[in-house]
């Protein structure tokens, strides 16, 4: 097997929120090794009790301030910010530390309650937490993490949670801001810009901040333009020599900073979903139309996801929290899901099966690119995998509601007839431009009609003559993704117009 198909199959076994767990807790067990051992310069009982501090009073104040504001907590929030916090704040070897520790810990929990606007967090709870804390005189952070021992470490783990989350491009972006400032405000050091450079990738907060905290998806911004400007934006502050009131800009800082340009561009609340009704999307299907009733008239635009919190007795490796796309346009009441319930479901998925009408989660985070051009006349293909038809099924009802028309192909693929979901709306769509070709993959009866699978380069070319002038959207299991991407790339098709989304660990 592909080396790179192998880590990609075990990224997309797992949720985001969980993978940072994993990796997190990893890199502190070793640090606390390598300070023990003497390959870090840090005390090893200091580091022990900086964990052990920051764990009990993350867990407890959520637990209590939860219980206050009756809201329904994630399994791994308060971990992470705990873990995040023990990598920044010095080591605990004072009773001031410890108090400092305690002070931040609190502010940290407190600021996603305190700080939130319907209810949802404006700024990244760690970060907001120490630049509190840093103008009370509580705690700093020393960001000690960023150092040449734990480089090669925090880079891996780095790596793995960008390609997870897919957000290469925006940690591009934000080194690249980040290292350009440094070099313009080096120009005549007397180290030599190659030591200072150096000094700014592997001993600094540039990889955590970049590839921990800047990623976090509830503070960032919800669209890929607005993205690229907040990391921006976030790389050239944090190093910027500048200060404001005689108090220098710190990387902390400039995540907070950044965390309120996404708050002013993105969607400000979360809303309690209700949950009204689920039924098969066609007699004998695995996927089912979730549908509820929400709290909020939701702001979003067709092919857009949503990331859902439920609480449920032993989650599974994959948490409480799962991201779904929304299928039901914006036009429409009432709010829609697609999901695939199988034999080897998640207990969120088994959750979700338990749902009685009245029953309440959370829905947040709306965000993703995954949306149609504004430009009306522009010619469309569009290519589903199963359950990956969610976000055509929103585009779709959304042009029936709107009267708008395009000229668009989709191509949907499936393992079996039964498997042809929203039938209904892609039916009436057909009037509006959108054409659907069904493409069975499995063993087809003797009585379908449509085309069988899997599609060559020419296969699409006798639909869509014009290949290679269409924009292409491409939505399913991520092997799909990546191998219609390659057989469309090879084909003509220029990348700069192939849009995807993974639905990876769906």
């Amino acid at each position: 097997m592909n080396p790179l198909k192998a880590v990609d199959e075990l990224l997309n076994s797992i949720t985001m929120y969980r993978l940072l767990v994993y990796a997190l807790s990893s890199l502190a067990l070793i640090a606390i090794v390598f300070s023990f051992t003497g390959v870090l310069t840090l005390s090893g009982p200091g580091l022990s009790l900086s964990l052990s501090t920051l764990l009990v009073v993350c867990f407890a104040v959520n637990w209590a301030l939860a219980k206050v504001w009756r809201a329904m907590p994630s399994t791994e929030s308060w971990l992470i910010t705990a873990l995040i916090l023990f990598f920044i704040l010095p080591p605990t070897n004072t009773a001031a530390r410890f108090l400092g520790l305690v002070g931040v810990g609190i502010l940290a929990m407190a600021s996603k309650y305190l700080l939130a606007f319907r209810r949802k967090h404006i700024f990244n709870p760690a970060a907001i937490a120490l630049v509190i804390g840093s103008l009370l005189e509580i705690s700093s952070a020393i960001w000690w993490v960023g150092n040449k021992t734990m480089f090669p470490l925090l880079a891996f783990v780095g790596i793995l949670i960008l390609r997870k989350l897919r957000h290469v491009t925006l940690a591009l972006v934000f080194v690249a801001a980040t290292l350009i400032t440094v070099v313009l405000f080096n120009l005549d050091s007397d180290l030599g810009l190659s030591s200072v450079l150096q000094t700014a990738v592997m001993s600094s907060p540039l990889v955590f901040l970049g590839a921990i905290m800047l990623t976090e998806p509830a503070t960032m911004p919800s669209t890929k333009g607005w993205r690229l400007v907040f990391a921006a934006l976030v790389g050239v502050v944090s190093v910027a020599e500048v200060s404001i009131l005689d108090r220098s800009i710190t990387a902390e800082m400039a995540l907070v900073a950044g965390n309120a340009l996404a708050f002013m561009v993105s969607p400000r609340y979360k809303t309690i979903l209700e949950f009204v009704r689920r039924q098969p999307v066609a007699p004998g299907s695995t996927v089912y139309d979730y549908v509820f009733k929400s709290s909020e008239k939701l702001a979003f635009q067709p092919g857009q996801y949503m990331e859902l919190t439920l609480p449920h007795t032993k989650p599974d490796t994959r948490g409480n929290r799962r991201v779904f796309t929304i299928a039901s346009s914006p036009t429409e009441n009432d709010v829609h899901f697609g999901i695939k319930i199988n034999e080897q479901t998640s207990s969120f998925k088994r959750a979700l099966q338990t749902l009685v009408p009245g029953q309440k989660l959370i829905g947040g985070q709306i965000a993703g690119g995954f949306v149609l051009s504004k430009k009306t006349e522009e010619k469309l293909l569009m290519i589903a995998g199963g359950i990956g038809v969610t976000p055509f099924r929103s585009m779709a009802k959304h042009l029936i509601d709107s009267n708008e028309s395009r000229d668009a192909v989709l191509f949907y693929m499936i393992a079996s007839p039964s498997e042809l979901a929203f039938k209904d709306v892609f039916t009436e769509a057909g009037s509006h431009g959108l054409k659907t070709m069904p493409v069975l993959s499995g063993e087809a009866p003797q009585d379908w009609k449509g085309m069988t699978g899997p599609l060559s380069a020419d296969d699409f070319q006798k639909v869509v003559p014009d290949l290679k002038h269409r924009r292409v959207y491409i939505s399913g299991p991520p092997g799909m993704v990546d191998a219609y991407k390659k057989i469309l790339v090879r084909a003509g098709v220029p990348r700069t117009r192939i849009v995807t989304d993974h639905f990876s660990g769906y």
